[in-house]
């Protein structure tokens, strides 16, 4: 069985980018896990609480889920062979 590259990558990519914007949603306006959301601003530039932080970290996940998940499928898809 081989899985599908594209619909992994963006399965991952979608997922990845819907959990941080509604984590920093989240962080903003209850306070869930604000301080350890403060710390994705290391990992990628620009990102903090508020709308706008929420919103790029959704657009860094997307991207990050997507290497990651095409990167997966072909591992898989490489080594089940």
């Amino acid at each position: 069985m081989k899985l599908s590259v594209k619909g992994m990558a963006l399965g991952l990519g979608v997922l990845y980018a819907v959990c941080l914007f509604v984590w920093g949603l989240l962080a903003t306006y209850a306070g869930f896990g604000a301080e350890v959301y403060g710390l994705l601003g290391d990992v990628y530039r620009g990102v903090s609480t508020g709308f706008g932080g929420s919103l790029l970290a959704g657009v860094y996940g997307f991207v990050d889920g997507l290497v990651s998940g095409a990167l997966l499928a072909w591992l898989y898809n490489h080594f089940s062979a």
